[in-house]
């Protein structure tokens, strides 16, 4: 089985960016204590002040699929709609070997 990562940007208003981090916070939190939610965050890019990284993984995608049917997801939909001037690319990557960063690809 493989796992599910997400990574995304999106861009917000410099001045918009703590407010949206900060409404996030429960929605984040509530995606955290999902079953097989393995990490889930908004992070803000130290060099960018409109920009948000997006960072999620997945244990697999039944988990990624029953997250999108709660609440708190759809609750983070319209936040951002609130907030995002520009969307960046949000892609889900399958993970199918995991290693150390100096560990050779396998095969």
């Amino acid at each position: 089985m493989s796992r599910i990562a997400i990574l995304g940007a999106v861009h917000v208003r410099a001045d918009q960016r703590a407010t949206l981090l900060d409404r996030a916070r429960p929605l984040i939190e509530a995606s955290r204590a999902e079953e097989g939610c393995l990490d889930y965050a908004f992070l803000p890019d130290p060099h960018d002040p409109t920009l948000v990284r997006i960072v999620e993984l997945w244990e697999d995608e039944a988990a990624l699929r029953h997250h999108f049917t709660l609440p708190h997801f759809a609750e983070a939909g319209a936040l951002m709609g609130e907030h995002v001037t520009e969307r960046g690319e949000i892609a889900k990557h399958v993970v199918s070997w995991s290693g150390g960063v100096m560990d050779e690809l396998p095969g």
